[in-house]
């Protein structure tokens, strides 16, 4: 049985332009990564869950696997959040690019890159979902 042991990664702060308020990205950002062309044979989709939650140190990332590393930004306007975030582990890693508009609408893309002692690959997708509250 596989045990998710979530961890948090602190963002940076949220900034907002003019006089209008941010977008609220707390929440839980649930998306499909649909695989698209590449060199790694992927394909299908694969169900991606990350969180962004509101701390007293500042926003915070989890969802990340703990066999994983990770780093993230969010960044907010009054029309959109944008979150990015890279995930490495001993054999590949994951970019990701999503933007969730005013209705949490979440769009976007992912990139997986394996290397082995077999060879090195890579393949792109696109990511559709919501952000949860």
């Amino acid at each position: 049985m596989l045990h998710r042991t979530p961890f948090l990664i602190m963002l940076a702060s949220i900034s907002a332009c003019g006089t209008d308020p941010a977008l609220d990205p707390v929440g839980v950002w649930s998306a499909t990564l649909t695989y698209g062309q590449g060199d790694c044979g992927l394909t299908g989709t694969v169900e991606l869950e990350r969180e962004i939650s509101d701390t007293p140190g500042g926003y915070a990332f989890s969802g990340t696997d703990p066999d994983r590393t990770a780093s993230a930004n969010v960044a907010c306007s009054p029309d959109s959040c944008v979150l990015d975030f890279i995930e490495t582990n001993g054999i590949g890693t994951f970019t990701a690019h999503w933007n969730a508009d005013t209705g949490r609408v979440i769009s976007g893309s992912g990139f997986t890159q394996v290397s082995s002692p077999q060879g090195s690959c890579s393949q792109a997708g696109i990511v559709s979902g919501l952000l949860l509250r």
